[in-house]
This record gives structure tokens, sequence and C-alpha cells, in this order.
């Protein structure tokens, strides 16, 4: 819980509450105290960060998690990643906290200290988004190709980002409780896949 509030900046004591729900409602395995209570999956991870980032209360995170958890992609996509580790984050009958759950594996550090993620990607020459999308349940998870900034581009400290995968995850059916006169993104990337990844290895 500790290691999410940190990497995205937000209160230990929200994201603990957040937590607390989604473990009494069995979205987060039970293990026993002490060192034991604080070994997560990589699919509880995947609903910690979907509550943490899809509810606008804490009390909310199990709708949330309910809500965006079974989220698919809806339309065909881009991607050119077939042989990649998290390939399969951008195939149609993967759920969102299955797709999660496989970023957060492929950002966890195998025994030798690699992850998949840098092995395929190579060293800084890949990003990774995932964002959660209200009112209306819908997300997307993004992997662009950086390169330096074109001659052409006046913001010459711009990057430039070549997509070459997409996944918009999208169900019209599941509507957030909120105002419709307002619509955020929360938007996550792999410094926080990093951060839960090196959790799940310790």
């Amino acid at each position: 819980m500790a290691t999410v509030a940190e990497a995205e900046g937000l209160s230990e004591m929200a994201v603990t509450g957040i937590g607390q729900y989604l473990r009494d409602a069995g979205f987060i395995s039970k293990h026993g105290r002490g060192r034991a209570a604080a070994q997560m999956t990589s699919l509880d991870a995947a609903n910690l960060l979907i509550g943490v980032n899809a509810s606008d209360l804490a009390k909310n995170a199990v709708a949330a998690v309910s809500a965006y958890g079974d989220l698919k992609i809806a339309f065909p996509e881009r991607n050119e990643i077939q042989h990649w580790a998290i390939a399969r984050v951008f195939e149609k009958e993967v759920t969102l906290q299955e797709a999660i759950g496989i970023l957060v594996e492929a950002f966890t550090p195998q025994q030798d200290g690699t992850t998949a993620f840098a092995r395929d990607a190579g060293a800084d020459q890949c990003t990774i988004e995932i964002g959660f999308g209200k009112p209306t349940a819908s997300a997307y998870v993004s992997l662009a190709e950086e390169g330096p900034p074109s001659p052409a581009n006046p913001f010459r400290w711009l990057q430039y980002q070549k997509t070459k995968a997409f996944g918009h995850y999208w169900d019209g059916s599941h509507l957030w409780p909120s105002s419709l006169g307002r619509k955020d993104l929360t938007i996550i990337d792999g410094r926080t896949l990093a951060a839960v990844g090196s959790v799940l290895a310790k």
C-alpha cells in the first residue's frame, strides 16, 4: 500500500483504506498477520491499482473494481508487439484486470534483476500508460516508442512518440455514479508498475 501511495503521490492512509475495502470484498487475497499480510499477487495488485485510480472515494473502490476490472477492448486496435511478454494485454478477450496483472508481472524483476518489459522494450526506448476514465467506466493501455524531438517540432524538449500498441477498454452499460457534467482521466505509467513489481519480487 505504501509503495502505491508513494509512486502516485497519494496519502498512505487513503490507499490503505481502499485496500481494506477491496480485501473485505475478496478483491485482494487475505494472508496471515505480520510479513505474510503484505504478500500480493499480480491480480491483487491490479485490483488495488484499479481501486485507487478509478474510484472517487475509498468506499466506492469495490464498485470501481467490479465495473472496470471486467472491461475488454471495445474495438480492434494497433498491436505491433505480438512476440512481447505483454502482447496479450492488447488481445480482445483479455479483461482490464488481467491486462494490468500482465503488466505488473512484466515489470517484476527476475532473479538477475531484469524485467520482461525491459528485455522486450530495450532500455528507455518505450513508455507505457494506463488511463482510467470517469464517469463512464473506460480505460486505455498505450505503449509508445520514444525518439528524439523532431527538428521541425517547435517544442524541442518534447520527445517524438510512435504508438506501437493501444487498447481502449469500454462498455457503455457501466456508468460511474458521478455528475455527467465532469469527466476525469487518471493516468499511471511504468514508474508505478515498476514500483509495484519491485514489491512483488521480494
